[in-house]
Order: structure tokens, then C-alpha cells, then sequence
């Protein structure tokens, strides 16, 4: 069986925002995707609180990966950017 996974969400919960992700950031959601999507076992989501550490579920884990890749649009099609109001049309850096 393999071993458990305990990922650190730190990065995409509290990286300064960007209008678009960094290199680290695409490489944590790619990481964050594979695991929480396709590890065969038990894996869950670390975030740090005024607590302390505190461990969440793969379904918490999948919900923030989602809401990083919503924010930046990294993942969408043309046709999906196209209809969003975050520039259709123009290139990458928003200019015409």
C-alpha cells in the first residue's frame, strides 16, 4: 500500500495574490492535483491556523486546488476565457 500523504496548502492559501501564478505556484498545483486526485493512498491537507497545524480531507484539499485554478484561469479553454471578463482577446500580460 502506498504511503500516506500529508501535502502542505500553505503555498496556495496564502501566496501573495497574483493576477498570474508563478512557477512555484504551477508546480504546487500540479503537485496538489496529482495527489489529491490520483493517489491511490491516504492523503491529506496540512494548513497551519492560530491553533496550530491542522490536517484536512482529500475533499478539502481538491476544493482549494479548484479554487486556485478558478482564480488564475490557468486551466481553462479559449472559448471558457473568451466569455469571462478578465480580458478576452488580449494576451498575456492584458495588453491589446
Amino acid at each position: 500500500m502506498p504511503p500516506t500523504i500529508a501535502y502542505d496548502l500553505t503555498g496556495l492559501c496564502f501566496a501573495p495574490p497574483t493576477a498570474n501564478p508563478r512557477g512555484i505556484d504551477r508546480v504546487d498545483v500540479a503537485f496538489a492535483t496529482h495527489f489529491f486526485e490520483s493517489w491511490k493512498g491516504d492523503c491529506f491537507a496540512t494548513l497551519p491556523t492560530p491553533w496550530g497545524v491542522r490536517c484536512f480531507d482529500r475533499a478539502f484539499g481538491l476544493r482549494v486546488v479548484q479554487h486556485a485554478n478558478a482564480f488564475w484561469n490557468e486551466y481553462l479553454t479559449c472559448d471558457a476565457k473568451a466569455g469571462s471578463t478578465g480580458g478576452a482577446g488580449r494576451g498575456r500580460t492584458g495588453e491589446a
